[in-house]
């Protein structure tokens, strides 16, 4: 992560800087509007999940380490490394965050009720490409 002073040497407003929004999404996988919609999404939401602890307030560093987990996918050692967190600290709050930003989906996911016959409607589903031990089958 950049410090206060490599954000601010840019050129011009730090803020709006291409350099540091793209610094933003190469770590987060998302333009820092994304994140903070979904952040703000998260505090206004109703769909919470029961069986989560709810801690007193939401943690915007925590949120961040989540949204980085599922852009980079690394390992737990690697994480421990850039955030200089516990793993199990990591793997606490990420799991919090994944299942909060999940339990999103049917506010974010909505289909119209009635679909105009002369529309067309065009859908891409992506996936996680990792390495796996095919399974095998127990005959």
């Amino acid at each position: 992560m950049f410090t206060e002073n490599r954000i601010h040497n840019v050129k011009g407003d730090p803020w709006r800087s291409k350099t540091n929004v793209q610094r933003f999404k190469d770590h987060y996988g998302a333009k820092h509007v994304v994140a903070a919609q979904l952040w703000l999404d998260l505090h206004t939401t109703d769909h919470v999940p029961e069986d989560l602890d709810h801690p007193a307030s939401l943690s915007l560093p925590y949120f961040l380490e989540a949204l980085h987990f599922l852009y980079r996918y690394k390992r737990e050692s690697e994480r421990e490394a850039v955030f200089d967190k516990s793993t199990k600290t990591l793997r606490k709050w990420c799991w919090y965050y994944l299942k909060r930003i999940q339990a999103l989906k049917s506010e974010k996911i909505v289909f119209p009720t009635h679909f105009d016959t002369r529309d067309i409607w065009i859908m891409t589903v992506d996936g996680t490409h990792c390495k796996i031990n095919e399974p095998i089958h127990p005959e």
